[in-house]
């Protein structure tokens, strides 16, 4: 950046380059979880930008310098920006309710333990899957991707040149919601499917010894299950997620399109 051209334009499409660096951040996963402190996320934020700006400041132009203009061409950015994040989000959230699934089905609903990253109550096969997904996450270096697909956003969609469509920004939220319950779903589908049937064997045989205290029996039996089904399941889940991620880094690349 030359500086001794610094005028107020130039000012202000770095600040709006900025708050679209900021918004991917503070909703990506890994970069806005609470380990991370405020101050790196900050840096982070200033250090893209500033590596980004004279790539992509050239063919932007600030419509107007008002407040109110200004406000809301911001605002656009910012959204912009989240977009990406939460779409990679949405993966761990669909992790999430894989492992509620699961959790349900062996008996352990009731064991909700509070997540330390999210500062919220989570299911413990919740957290285990979690952990597989931060862990694929960062070694298929999809947050290497998540800030290419923040760079190539300014190609589609040069600095101050957002005109958002509200209709399509909700229909697009409304695929990536269906998208979640599908792969969640996907991925525990096998012990899901295991254990319904283990609810049927335990059924018949409470109706053929109905003397054993089935409900006594039942239950160690299905937590035992569970975890032998999940231990023999990681490797396809971790598979599968790692698939997801893939198709992931080709969603973000194309997404404003």
């Amino acid at each position: 950046m030359d500086l001794s051209v610094l005028s107020t334009t130039t000012i202000l499409l770095f600040l709006l380059m900025l708050i679209r660096m900021t918004g991917m951040l503070i909703s990506a996963p890994f970069f806005s979880q609470m380990g991370v402190p405020v101050q790196l996320q900050v840096g982070m934020s200033l250090a893209f930008t500033f590596v980004l700006f004279p790539l992509y400041s050239a063919n932007a132009h600030l419509p107007a310098t008002d407040l109110w203009t200004f406000t809301w061409v911001a605002a656009q950015e910012f959204i912009i920006g989240l977009l990406i994040g939460f779409l990679a989000g949405l993966v761990f959230a669909a992790v999430q309710l894989a492992g509620s699934h699961v959790t349900q089905q062996m008996g352990l609903g009731i064991a909700n333990a509070v997540d330390p990253v999210s500062q919220e109550q989570s299911t413990v096969v919740g957290q285990l899957y979690f952990i597989v997904a931060i862990l694929l996450f960062l070694s298929l270096n999809i947050h290497h991707n998540l800030i290419i697909a923040v760079a190539k956003s300014f190609d589609v969609i040069p600095l101050a040149s957002a005109a958002l469509n509200p209709a399509m920004l909700a229909a697009r939220f409304t695929e990536m919601g269906g998208n979640v319950f599908t792969l969640s779903v996907m991925l525990v589908m096998p012990i899901i499917g295991i254990m319904l049937v283990q609810e049927v064997a335990m059924a018949f045989v409470s109706k053929i010894m109905p003397q054993m205290n089935i409900f006594m029996v039942a239950l160690p039996l299905k937590i035992g299950v569970g975890l032998l089904l999940i231990y023999a399941t990681l490797p396809f889940t971790s598979s599968a997620l790692g698939n997801t991620f893939q198709e992931l880094t080709k969603v973000m690349m194309i997404i404003y399109k």
